[in-house]
């Protein structure tokens, strides 16, 4: 009885001092020795406060040779003052080889675990699985459609993995989007493998837990396995864009095309020259763009003879593309850059519409202020082409910055105080 007085006094004694509703007393990596093959769980072993103390949420993240951890922790009201064990599991699912350091963070919990209990280490898997030397970059919306993902691929190793082709499945199991196989094999790469999304799946707007397969022999066998969180929008409000334009029949053209790009308002937001010479009759530039609705505009007044194609691309992905008429024709071609992520966490938001973050510019200083009267935090600006040219840590509600570098077009500003991340845009007049 007293063992127990002097345990409650205690636990309330950490109460009344730090509000810990969830204490973790060690970790426990599964399995003990892990390689690039096994699925990794990472279990937290603990005790919550008190018979109402619970855990209102958890995420996980890998970054690097970083895996972090997040817990938060609650109470619901009075109840009885003993500590109940309770374990937190994530499932990280399989690593590359390497060091890993465990970081623990969250509301009302508190770290424990011996420091030894922090660090693992993954080793290349058994005999060295031809998997391991698959490099997957992150899995996104494709640019120019809203049906379809795209998973760039590289091989490292000798295994030809014939004709492949991709799943992508939830965290219960269900085919949200499938590859129909298109190549022979994966070479050295980036290949770009495009799954179509499944009919009736919807994928959601957030980061997700899933897993990706990789099957082979057009299906008949399931090579490798990944298990990931997967965010399917750009990570940031600015991706590369290709504007292009193509002889593809008749007298050569020696010729220079300006171009312009404008947003759903008409406001342009991106320009460019492209030019074809005798030695080159397809060219391309590249501009930096956040999800929307565009429209490229271009008109020579020269009848040069050929057979003229221009429209836009990503990578190795085409997008739309049409004829190129000559002799003072406006060519406008419209078209929608990551459709699916327009109106997610990635689109441009009309913020001041909001009321939230208003911006503008006097040609020669960016404007800056939220009405909310929050501190605009950690303050990025980019241009079209996606060059920073200014940052600032602004502790207060409004700023002026200077923007000496910057030339005319879309501007795109992202502040972050900590709470909640803002972007906008503003377009710098000539």
């Amino acid at each position: 009885m007293r063992d127990l007085l002097l345990s409650v006094s205690m636990v309330l004694a950490c109460l009344a001092q730090a509000q810990t509703y969830y204490y973790v007393n060690g970790i426990t990596v599964t399995p003990p020795a892990p390689t690039t093959n096994d699925p990794v769980t990472i279990t937290l072993n603990g005790d919550l406060s008190a018979s109402s103390s619970y855990i209102i949420g958890t995420a996980h993240n890998v970054v690097g040779g970083q895996v972090q951890l997040t817990v938060n922790a609650g109470t619901q009201g009075i109840g009885l003052p003993v500590l109940v064990p309770h374990d937190e599991a994530f499932n990280l699912g399989t690593l590359a080889a390497g060091t890993y350091t465990i970081t623990l963070s969250g509301t009302s919990m508190l770290d424990g675990a011996p420091a030894a209990q922090h660090t693992f280490t993954v080793t290349g898997g058994g005999g060295g699985s031809a998997c391991d030397s698959l490099t997957l970059a992150p899995l996104t919306w494709h640019p120019f459609t809203d049906t379809a993902l795209v998973l760039p691929v590289s091989n490292a190793s000798s295994t030809l993995f014939d004709y492949p082709g991709f799943v992508l499945l939830n965290g219960q199991g269900d085919t949200l989007a499938q590859e129909t196989v298109n190549y022979f094999g994966i070479g050295q790469g980036p290949q770009d493998h495009v799954l179509a999304v499944h009919t009736g799946a919807i994928l959601p707007q957030v980061p997700f837990y899933g897993q990706l397969d990789l099957w082979t022999g057009f299906y008949v066998a399931q090579a490798c396995t990944w298990s990931d969180t997967f965010d399917l929008c750009p990570p940031d409000p600015c991706a590369e864009l290709v504007v292009d334009i193509g002889n593809f029949g008749g007298a050569i053209v020696v010729h220079t095309f300006p171009y312009t790009i404008t947003d759903a308002g008409g406001a342009t937001v991106a320009s460019g020259t492209l030019t074809l010479d005798n030695l080159n009759q397809f060219t391309q530039d590249t501009v930096c763009l956040p999800p929307g609705t565009y429209t490229v505009n271009s008109s020579i007044a020269a009848v040069l003879g050929g057979q003229l194609i221009y429209g836009v691309g990503r990578g190795t992905l085409s997008g739309p593309h049409g004829p190129y008429v000559q002799g003072g024709v406006n060519n406008a071609l419209t078209f929608t850059f990551f459709p699916a992520c327009v109106s997610g966490t990635n689109g441009v938001e009309d913020l001041a519409a909001r009321n939230a973050l208003r911006a503008w510019s006097d040609g020669t200083a960016l404007h800056l202020r939220t009405d909310d009267g929050t501190a605009l935090g950690a303050v990025t600006v980019h241009d079209a082409q996606g060059r920073l040219i200014a940052h600032a840590m602004v502790p207060a509600a409004s700023a002026v910055l200077p923007l000496r570098s910057a030339t005319p077009g879309l501007l795109l500003i992202r502040t972050d105080n900590g709470t909640g991340r803002l972007v906008q845009r503003v377009i710098l007049q000539p």
